[in-house]
């Protein structure tokens, strides 16, 4: 209902916009840019005008940017959308994102493009945010796991093995009726299953910290 005869909004919808609105031709050159899209970049309205559009974009995102505005004039689409980084005037960057529109003619090439931007930085920065957090969380689980390795094997074994050679031996000087020797070595198998009792609650423990407890209530007999 805001479109003009040739299919686009009206200039004083545009100027009065709270959105940013812009105006290219086929050389992705501004024609016409709107106060609110002037005040973004921090630039003169006559500045902008004129000005090749990938110049603003940083380099990262250039050349996927002009790709897709090459694909969309020989296309058939009506629209599309990206997110890009972007210059200001004073060369800190910003991310917006973009819909491009165009008034095709009845040969079907474009008469126009308009662009509404929206200033995205603060979406963007906080799923880098939350990006170097998952990567962090992945590094602390990598490390648990290798944590956990660790205790169930090489902290573990020094205390089985001497679990199981005093066992063996408690045998063999019970059959001696060496009873001293057997109290030390029924000390020495005491000592070796607390140790082992010991690693595995600290395994179960900090699992429970980092993964969350699992609770399995169960009725028994006291």
């Amino acid at each position: 209902m805001l479109l003009d005869i040739e299919g686009e909004m009206p200039q004083s919808i545009i100027e009065a916009a709270k959105v940013s609105i812009v105006r290219i031709n086929e050389d992705m050159e501004f024609t016409y840019v709107n106060a609110q899209f002037a005040s973004l970049l921090q630039y003169d309205l006559s500045e902008l005008i004129g000005i090749y559009i990938p110049e603003n974009i940083t380099p990262e995102h250039r050349t996927d940017s002009l790709a897709r505005f090459s694909v969309f004039k020989q296309g058939t689409e009506s629209y599309y959308e990206e997110d890009v980084e972007i210059y200001r005037k004073d060369w800190t960057t910003i991310w917006v994102e973009v819909l491009v529109s165009g008034v095709r003619r009845s040969d079907g090439t474009f008469s126009s493009f308009t662009a509404t931007i929206n200033d995205i930085t603060k979406r963007k920065r906080r799923e880098a945010e939350l990006k170097s957090q998952l990567i962090q969380s992945k590094k602390v689980k990598n490390n648990m796991d290798k944590f956990y390795s660790i205790i169930g094997h090489d902290l573990r074994n020094p205390f089985l093995t001497t679990k199981l050679i005093s066992e063996n031996l408690i045998g063999h000087v019970e059959k001696q009726n060496d009873t001293k020797t057997a109290m030390f070595l029924k000390d020495i198998t005491c000592l070796a299953e607390e140790g082992l009792n010991l690693l595995d609650n600290l395994v179960s423990w900090t699992k429970s910290v980092i993964e969350g407890f699992d609770y399995q209530p169960s009725y028994f007999n006291l």
